[in-house]
């Protein structure tokens, strides 16, 4: 069931998505909304994944969904892999896709309609739902996301609400890029969502869908898991830093958010190396903070 005749981008970076590829472009070809262009970007894989998206670009191309297929010989990590994906974009909305996640077939309509009845949001989020990988069809979680963010770039330093669903927001265009700087995003190994989200909830307002769009799906051996912590939280500190940095908002604001971030960084660095009880940590960096912003202040006096 389409709901208009407006171009949606799919973007995808991928690195050895053998095991998953082929499920993701079934599910492109099964969304309810036709009108697509998918952006796929192939990061120096090693396995088949080259072969099995080349197996079915005849099936895309039947029906009528338009593919653009990057493919490196070096893997550059998942941020250039996304800038080399904005370049090729051509449509009025875009969607950024994981291909280890699932997207429902009408979650592009319900978005698309979403933006439609908010002529005023240029952004839509969706609800969504947790499954093991062995076990697709029956959710381990149903998060409880509210809708009614008082502050929803706080949402998204403490990682909470509806910022851990793999919808990282449908978007128009015009607005990703009139805040992103060269229409392009932060070199960085993590974080990538966050950069496409936070500059366009701190300008445009955002609408957002109550029904279930996507499923996230939990593997033994994630990112998250692999990742060395210490350095994780540390890189998504300064990732953050950079992007209230370069964020149109006044120095205030920035100071704010950059405080909040610090905050979070703090917390996980006690939690990680400290490991000591939750209270006290919290107690303790209020105490920590404080004095931080008491010295600030009489030191700019």
């Amino acid at each position: 069931m389409d709901n208009g005749d407006c171009l949606v981008s799919i973007i995808t970076p991928m690195y050895q998505a053998e095991k998953f590829i082929q499920r993701y472009i079934d599910m492109v070809l099964a969304f309810d909304y036709r009108k697509l262009e998918l952006i796929l970007v192939n990061d120096g894989s090693t396995d088949r994944t080259d072969e099995i998206v080349n197996a079915n670009r005849e099936r895309l191309e039947k029906a009528g969904i338009e593919l653009k297929y990057l493919k490196f010989e070096t893997n550059f990590g998942q941020a250039y892999a996304v800038n080399e994906a904005l370049k090729l974009i051509t449509g009025k909305y875009m969607l950024w896709c994981d291909v280890d996640d699932i997207y429902l077939p009408h979650c592009i309509s319900k978005l698309m309609e979403a933006l439609r009845n908010n002529p005023d949001c240029k952004i839509a989020f969706s609800n969504c739902v947790v499954v093991k990988y062995d076990d697709l069809e029956n959710p381990v979680k149903i998060p409880k996301h509210q809708v009614e963010h008082k502050d929803i770039l706080a949402d998204c330093i403490f990682d909470r609400k509806m910022m851990n669903s793999p919808l990282r927001g449908f978007v128009e265009t015009e607005a990703l890029f009139s805040v992103l700087k060269n229409k392009s995003i932060y070199v960085s190994r993590l974080g990538q969502n966050f950069q496409i989200i936070m500059p366009v909830v701190a300008r445009y307002k955002w609408a957002y869908v109550e029904e279930v769009c996507s499923k996230y799906v939990l593997y033994p051996s994630s990112h998250s898991h692999t990742w060395n912590l210490r350095k994780a939280n540390r890189d998504l500190l300064n990732l953050f830093i950079h992007i209230f940095d370069d964020m149109d908002i006044p120095e205030s604001k920035k100071r704010y958010y950059k405080f909040l971030a610090y905050y979070k960084f703090v917390m996980r660095e006690l939690n990680n190396l400290l490991r000591i009880n939750i209270n006290f940590k919290r107690k303790f960096i209020r105490i920590v903070l404080f004095s931080k912003e008491i010295i600030n202040t009489e030191w700019n006096k």
